[in-house]
């Protein structure tokens, strides 16, 4: 039903964000089967937390929201959907 993930890039064809560089742009991408609204969260390794809220997501295409980051360390991205933490996964720079 959903497909969320974390990429080198902005594009659909970008790498996995495990190949990214150093200075790589990347993208958390997400893709659902019905038309929802979703809510994607970065936690910094400071343990500062930033969402953005109500994303509108129609059928079938697939959104990206670019992530940056200047801090050092892990940070983990969380997708939520319908209510429920639906993906998550880290990212380190």
């Amino acid at each position: 039903m959903y497909r969320a993930y974390v990429a080198c890039g902005l594009s659909k064809n970008a790498r996995p964000a495990h190949e990214c560089g150093h200075r790589s742009k990347l993208g958390a991408f997400f893709r659902s089967s019905v038309a929802t609204t979703y809510t994607v969260c970065v936690k910094f390794p400071t343990n500062r937390r930033l969402c953005a809220r109500g994303q509108q997501a129609e059928a079938g295409v697939t959104y990206v929201n670019r992530l940056t980051s200047s801090i050092v360390g892990w940070h983990r991205v969380t997708w939520f959907a319908g209510g429920r933490r639906i993906a998550w996964t880290f990212w380190r720079r």
